[in-house]
């Protein structure tokens, strides 16, 4: 009879090990992402491993609006069609995504949270110098030749400048019609240096509809903000 005891007492203990929850789980998962707990729409590379465990020999596994496009190296996973979230306003709304680690026989190791967000808009500026609207000497405006953008490198992890694929800029003069013209790409066409070398103190610049691309596959086609000079 207690032998009897005994083994349903094992059973039990091994149905609940099975059973147990990640919250309760004592593995440790590390994963190593400079952008802490947080995941943005592209590509994501983020390192995973557990102590003591062959990475090989588990199944790692996603619940949430993403998926694993890869994988580059033993514990190297590249996540991606990530889903920003939809109002940045209210937290509550933020998707988030669960990476499970299971070993060979489905049992859970580890599970950890991470939440997606958006990308903040580029930061545009002019000749990479004059990064808000207002008064702008009239000397400088002649000499400049291009557009920068960059992204706010302590939001993201990112270290690289973002490129300009398109703008407008337009200038209003007092005694004439406002000239409009769009330019492709950062350095200004031969058109847009000549309506910017004729400014003269009193003209409004606009440079808007400002679009970039940051990185190979993390942001295409963002806006940035719009500069707007008052030359004197």
């Amino acid at each position: 009879m207690k032998k009897v005891r005994l083994a349903l007492l094992v059973f039990f203990y091994v149905q609940i090990l099975q059973g147990q929850d990640a919250a309760d789980c004592p593995t440790t998962m590390v994963v190593q992402n400079h952008r802490h707990h947080f995941l943005y729409p592209g590509s994501n590379y983020l390192s995973i491993s557990i102590p003591g465990i062959l990475m090989d020999t588990c199944t790692i596994s996603l619940l949430g609006p993403a998926t694993i496009e890869e994988k580059s190296c033993s514990d190297i996973y590249i996540f991606t069609n990530l889903k920003p979230i939809l109002d940045p306003e209210n937290p509550v709304e933020m998707p988030e995504v669960w990476i499970e680690v299971k070993d060979g026989h489905g049992h859970l190791l580890a599970k950890q949270r991470f939440i997606i967000l958006d990308f903040p808009a580029p930061i545009a500026s002019l000749n990479g110098l004059h990064e808000k609207s207002g008064e702008l000497e009239a000397r400088k405006l002649v000499e400049s030749t291009f557009l920068k953008t960059t992204m706010d490198h302590s939001l993201t992890g990112y270290c690289s400048d973002c490129k300009v694929l398109s703008f407008t800029v337009m200038q209003i003069s007092k005694d004439e019609k406002p000239k409009r013209l769009k330019n492709i790409g950062p350095y200004f066409s031969d058109a847009v240096k000549q309506l910017v070398q004729a400014a003269t103190p009193g003209d409004l610049y606009l440079f808007t509809d400002i679009i970039s691309e940051c990185g190979v596959s993390i942001v295409k086609e963002k806006t940035s903000n719009a500069l707007i000079f008052t030359v004197y």
